[in-house]
Formats: structure tokens, sequence, C-alpha cells
């Protein structure tokens, strides 16, 4: 692949900024294997300054190179050893290319995979688990959810379901990712308060946080996506599933909370988008508004969720699902899945917007006296967390 001083002209031309591992002539030279560009000032322009990008890259290698799995943010290229990244600026690093098994535009094309996580990596708070080679659980993976006491979802915890993330989405050998916990009570209650209350108000937003970046790989990861829900979720746990392809509940046991705005801020990692898209604007309006716990058979009746099963049957009932998904033609399913979330218009605008609204909320001093109140009053440990609809009235 030539890549010489006329196409350092042309990425120029499309807004690249910076080019990491410092020039392109190291690349040239074969000292580097991967270059990361950074592309734009702000996410609409630089959407679409990868998306040139891409293109121009394309059409100078020809053939060569393969497109990579893309996330709201990023924008994978290959050609033979070489990796490219093209990014957003002041992105957090953490969404790199994996060196083997991922997923191109073309199925026969990619070589190797990401084995089953095990403990001997550096998960602390979740596993991976996958089937037998030979077994009908061969192409499905489990997450499993274990922070006791209540799951609460932090930097620490979203640390791993991103590297798992990306590591699922790129490895070919699976069909199916289901989420689930092994925390009785709870899937994942909610983001840490007392995080939320150290991040700095006002801030301008430029890009998808982390956490929502988070979710859209969940939601945009080319394979189904099923989260098993047999307890409490809330706040920042609820917008993770409601990223997910299919929610399955446990009837007895499942229960739904969006408590931001009694604590002052609103759900600014994807809820007020995500959650009208599911069960309309006037529900949507009631559950973000009100605070109020809802259980499954309404969040069923609503479509907050595909379907309630009895609490001993949700993990087979979700099981069934993942294992027909992920016997079918992956290079269908992935188009088909594509092509389904092209309906949802707009979102990763709308996901800018939202988080920007709860920044400005964070410069509230009320949104700080709500939160604190909340964490004072039994927020966070169980006991407070399984009344969580009744406690958010109580803040004052």
């Amino acid at each position: 692949v030539d890549l010489g001083a006329d196409l350092g002209e042309e990425i120029a031309g499309v807004g690249i900024q910076h080019v990491h591992a410092d020039a392109l002539e190291n690349f040239q030279r074969g000292q580097v294997d991967h270059l990361e560009f950074v592309v734009g000032d702000h996410l609409r322009r630089g959407v679409a300054q990868a998306r040139l990008a891409e293109r121009t890259l394309l059409g100078k290698a020809g053939t060569a190179f393969r497109r990579r799995p893309t996330t709201a943010s990023t924008t994978h290229l290959s050609a033979g050893p070489y990796e490219f990244l093209v990014t957003h600026p002041r992105m957090p690093s953490a969404m790199r290319p994996i060196a083997s098994g991922v997923e191109t535009s073309d199925d026969r094309s990619a070589t190797g995979s990401v084995g089953p996580m095990t403990a001997s990596s550096d998960l602390q708070f979740i596993s991976v688990q996958r089937g037998e080679p030979a077994s009908t659980d061969a192409r499905v993976a489990t997450i499993t959810i274990n922070r006791p006491p209540i799951n609460l979802y932090d930097g620490a915890l979203l640390r791993e379901f991103e590297q798992v993330g990306v590591a699922l989405a790129h490895d070919k050998d699976v069909g199916a990712v289901v989420v689930r916990s092994a925390v009785p009570g709870f899937w994942i209650a909610h983001f840490d308060v007392a995080a939320i209350l150290r991040f700095p108000p006002g801030i301008e937003v430029f890009e998808l946080a982390q956490f929502t970046r988070v979710c859209e790989l969940f939601r945009s990861m080319p394979k189904l996506t099923v989260a098993v829900i047999e307890g409490r979720v809330g706040g920042g746990g609820s917008e993770l599933a409601m990223s997910f392809d299919v929610r399955y509940a446990a009837r007895e046991t499942a229960i739904f909370n969006q408590p931001e705005v009694a604590l002052g801020i609103l759900p600014g990692g994807g809820g007020t988008q995500r959650l009208p898209r599911l069960i309309g604007r006037s529900r949507a309006m009631e559950v973000i508004l009100g605070c109020e716990d809802i259980d499954a058979t309404t969040a069923e009746a609503w479509g907050w969720v595909n379907r309630c099963f009895p609490a001993g049957e949700v993990v087979d009932a979700a099981m069934a699902l993942a294992r027909r998904v992920a016997s079918f033609p992956p290079h269908a399913v992935r188009e088909a899945k594509a092509s389904v979330l092209r309906a949802e218009h707009g979102l990763p605008e709308d996901l800018l917007e939202e988080m920007r609204g709860f920044f400005r909320t964070l410069g509230d001093d009320r949104a700080r006296s709500a939160m604190e109140a909340f964490l004072r009053l039994g927020g966070q440990t169980p006991e407070g967390e399984t009344r969580l609809g009744d406690l958010v009235t109580e803040l004052g």
C-alpha cells in the first residue's frame, strides 16, 4: 500500500488534525504498525469527516483495505498487517483495534478468534463463558455481572464492560451475547451517584462519553445482544439494558426505575432518547419525570422489555433465542441488524444533546443537595435500593 505524501495531503484536506505514532513516514518505513487519526473538532462534523477520510483511504489503497466494524465514535480500517483507527478529538483511547478475530465486511477474510475470557484475564466484576466447541452454546457468550451487594455501575465496571464488549464484538466465533447477574435482586442498580458528584458541572460537550459509547457498542455490535433481567435495574443500568437488542425479564422479581430527575439531574446515558423509542413519549414522560418503580408486567405491556417469564424460566428462554440466532448465517444477522438500526434516525446526535443537558443540570446546587441527601438516606445500600421509588420522594 503506497501511503505517500499525496495521501498525507489528501487526509489533511478532510480534517485530519493529528496523526498518532508521529508521522506517516514512520508507517511507510515499517517502524509502526498502527496509526490513529483524530478527525474534526465537533461530533457532527467529525462523523462526516471520518467517513470521508475512510473513503479517501479506501480509494487510495483499492481493495487492499478492509473496513472494520464501526462504532458511533470510531472507524476501523486494515491493510494487510496494518491497522487504522479513525476517531474523534479528545476521545479516550479505550477503543483500540483488536489484533485478531476482527469481523470484517466479508466474513471469509477474517482469521483467528478472540477466545473466551477466563479468570486469568484482568476482570474483577464480570465473567464471560462460552460453550464447548461442539455444543449448542458454542457461539453464545454469556456475561455475568457479579459486584455485590447491588451491582453498582462505576468506572471500574464500565471499563470491564468496554473491554469485554470490544472483544466480543470483534470475535467472529460469537453470534450472540447474553448478559445476566449473579447478584440476587439486582441486574445493575444504577450508576454510582458518589462518582457523579465528582463530575465537573457545565463542561462543554463535543463527543459521546465513555458510558454512552459502551451502550452504543452493545447496541451496534454485529450480533444479537440479550439482557436477562432478574432483579432491579435503574438509572445507568437501565440505560445499558435499553441498548441491547432484546430484554427478557423475570416476572416476579424484575423492577425498573429511572430515578435521575428526583436527584436533580436527567438520564444522561441515553435514557431520554432510548426509552421514548421503546415505549412512546407519554409513557417515557411518566417513567422519567415520575421516578417510580415499574414492575416487569407493566414494563412488558409498555414495550420496555420484550417478554416476561417466570423467574425460573427466563434464563433458559434467553439462551434459546441466543442459540437460535447464533445458528443463522452471521453475515445475514449482521446486515439485518444494521438495517433495523438505521430506523433509529439521528440517535447519536440526540445522545450528544442529552449529555449536554445532563451536564447543565450538574451546575445547579439543587442537584448536589439531592444527590447528597440520596446517599445520606440509604441510596446505594441494599435496603435503600429495594425501596428506590419511595426513597427518592424523601430527598427534600
